[in-house]
């Protein structure tokens, strides 16, 4: 019996709304009306400079290391990092690996060679690591292309 009257419920609700055979173009845009219901929904765009729309927010990290954190909301601009680097390599808290073929130990900064994007801060270890800018596990094989540089380096807290 709840089975009948959930199956007639369903055809209730799916008989009240209307459904269009076709979308027809309302204006210059490429906008379609939508129809739900019976009435119609009119979408529209908003400019890119509105000011009453707020700028993206800054990504904020939350890691166990005050200077990761640090550098990790650097990594907006190339120059930007560069310049966290240089500071905190002065005050003896971050550490480029004299040999780059055990870097397992270190973190490592990959960015575009053309533009200068920071694409990935990988953690320590090998094989998957995690991307600590996107929260994926990723492996260095996915920047092994010559359009990639990497930085590696390893914090003093």
């Amino acid at each position: 019996m709840k089975k009948l009257f959930s199956v007639i419920v369903c055809f209730i609700i799916l008989g009240s709304l209307s459904y269009n055979t076709y979308a027809q173009e309302e204006n210059n845009n490429g906008a379609f009306r939508i129809s739900i219901g019976g009435e119609y929904v009119e979408p529209y765009s908003l400019p890119g400079n509105d000011p009453n729309i707020p700028p993206k927010p800054k990504r904020q990290f939350n890691t166990n290391s005050i200077f990761l954190n640090q550098i990790l909301n650097s990594c907006e601009a190339y120059e930007t990092f560069e310049e966290t680097m240089e500071r905190f390599q002065k005050m003896n808290r971050v550490f480029y690996p004299e040999d780059q073929s055990n870097t397992k130990d270190f973190f490592t900064v990959v960015y575009m060679k053309e533009t200068k994007e920071i694409v990935a801060v990988m953690d320590k270890g090998s094989g998957k690591r995690c991307n600590l800018l996107t929260n994926q596990f990723e492996t260095d094989d996915l920047y092994q292309d010559e359009k990639y540089a990497k930085i590696w380096f390893k914090i003093e807290e």
